[in-house]
């Protein structure tokens, strides 16, 4: 299972090489907003800034819960939103707000709501620290 700290800074290249793969490695689905890797989710999120593609979502927290919208054009009917939401399901959530900087890991991410809008929109809560 990936570990990294609550409240600590990750490059992606950092997040690569914890999962065992070369800080090298370019494109894919690890220079996206989401990505599976050995059965577990991993989630890198902008707050209050675009992306490096230019995508702006509205990702943004409210309190200690973190609403969270997937790629563009998603919908709750996808396999791989299906999976994500799936019960015992890991999904590990990095956010940033500047497109610029490393991304906080904010812990292991449980879903507390779903909206089927396009795309799909997620309220995730933090139960543990991790």
């Amino acid at each position: 299972m990936l570990k990294f700290k609550s409240g600590a800074t990750y490059t992606r290249a950092e997040v690569k090489e914890q999962a065992g793969l070369s800080r090298k490695a370019k494109g894919g689905s690890w220079d996206t907003g989401i990505l599976e890797h050995d059965g577990q989710f991993v989630i890198f999120a902008n707050v209050g800034t675009e992306g490096r593609t230019g995508h702006d979502y509205g990702n943004q927290w409210e309190g200690e819960r973190f609403r969270w919208y997937h790629k563009a054009g998603s919908h709750l009917k996808w396999p791989s939103v299906q999976k994500l939401l799936e019960p015992g399901r890991v999904a590990h959530v990095f956010w940033r707000e500047s497109n610029r900087a490393a991304f906080e890991y904010a812990g292991i991410a449980r879903a507390v709501k779903v909206s089927d809008v396009s795309p799909v929109e997620i309220l995730w809560a933090f139960d543990a620290r991790t």
